[in-house]
This record gives structure tokens, C-alpha cells and sequence, in this order.
């Protein structure tokens, strides 16, 4: 009996290929990127980095009150865990911030007390804190890799602010108006779709209803 070959497709670039379903995201090369159903790039040039996180974990945008709580949740996850800080010390000063960032979002992994925990709410809960800590992971990073202390937290700065004052050491003095932190909230916005909407010819990601 002979046997039946099956003549495989070839995509370059993985062009038209389907590389999931999701709710979140919808990406199309003619229709452009929307979040939960949000033009991102007027997400980009009026929302906060928080509010459009808030968006993708929760499927709606905060309102006041739940944005204040966010930010706080947010804010109280800043700090790193000491075994953490101490590997960044240990690191050669010419490591790539990529390297040095992917070493260090590892390390996180294994001291959450969550890490085997995968119900929806301790996902939500440890996405808040790798949201808070990323950010960190840079600041503390940076300034480790130039011979300087790392700065402490400030609560009552936002995501965008924060990661301002602890690269830098300067708390802006108007956070509304304080053009480094707008660009910050927008190039994060941006990037939260990153993985799957950065090349030009990508899979398409297919949304669920």
C-alpha cells in the first residue's frame, strides 16, 4: 500500500500563520493594534502606563478609584528581594541591560511564593508584581552597571515617574507635565504587545470572541 506524503506549506516569516487566540490583543497589518478593543496609539498618547495595564489584566479601563488602588498595589511589589539586588552586584559591569534583565526576571521567579500557584487571581497577583519589579530589575540594574547605588522607592510616584527619579536620582517635579515620564508612559504602552507585533512580516494573532 503506498503511503500517502502530505505536502507541507512553506511561510517566510511565519507570514498568515496563526500563533494563537487571544481576548487581549488584536493585531492585523490592515486593521493596525487594539487592546480590549483600544486603538493603541490613542492609548499611547492618553492613557497611563497603569491604566493600560489595568486595561489588559482586568478587560476594562479603571475608573478613579481602581486606579489609585492599582497604582498602589503597584507601588508596594517596587522592591526587589535582597538575593536579587546582591546578583546584580555580582554581575560584570559590561553586561547588556537585555542579559542582565533576563537573569533577573529568572531569579524573581523562584522566590514568589505564587510560583506554582497558575489560578487566575495569583496570576493577576504575580503579574502586578513582575509589572512593579521589571522596572526595578532596570533602575537598580543601570545604576549597579555605572558604580552607583540603587535609590528607594517612592510610593507616591507612578510607574513612569518612579523609574524617572530611581534611574536618574530626580523626582520630576510635576509628574502631569513631565515630558520624560509622557514619553515613558507611551513607550511602555506600546510595548505591552511587543512580542507579537514587532516584526514585519509576523504571524497574525487571532482574536477570540
Amino acid at each position: 500500500m503506498a503511503t500517502e506524503t502530505k505536502q507541507l506549506s512553506y511561510s517566510p516569516g511565519l507570514a498568515g500563520v496563526i500563533a494563537g487566540e487571544t481576548a487581549i490583543c488584536w493585531v492585523d497589518p490592515n486593521a493596525g493594534l487594539m487592546y480590549r478593543g483600544y486603538d493603541i496609539h490613542e492609548m499611547a498618547q492618553k492613557a497611563s502606563y497603569e491604566e493600560v495595564a489595568y486595561l489588559l489584566l482586568n478587560g476594562e479601563l479603571p475608573n478613579g478609584k481602581q486606579l489609585v488602588e492599582f497604582r498602589q498595589q503597584i507601588a508596594a511589589q517596587r522592591e526587589l528581594p535582597a538575593p536579587v539586588v546582591k546578583m546584580l552586584r555580582l554581575l560584570p559591569r559590561s553586561t547588556h541591560p537585555m542579559d542582565m534583565l533576563r537573569t533577573g526576571v529568572s531569579m524573581l521567579s523562584v522566590f514568589d511564593d505564587e510560583l506554582s500557584d497558575n489560578s487566575h487571581t495569583a496570576n493577576i497577583r504575580k503579574s502586578i508584581r513582575l509589572i512593579a519589579r521589571v522596572s526595578t530589575l532596570i533602575t537598580d540594574g543601570w545604576r549597579i552597571s555605572q558604580g552607583e547605588e540603587p535609590l528607594p522607592e517612592k510610593r507616591d510616584l507612578t510607574q513612569a515617574g518612579n523609574f524617572f527619579y530611581k534611574l536618574n536620582g530626580s523626582v520630576p517635579q510635576d509628574i502631569h507635565v513631565c515630558s520624560p515620564c509622557h514619553r515613558l508612559d507611551a513607550g511602555g504602552n506600546l510595548r505591552s504587545g511587543y512580542l507579537r507585533s514587532c516584526d514585519a512580516e509576523r504571524p497574525v494573532t487571532r482574536r477570540r470572541e
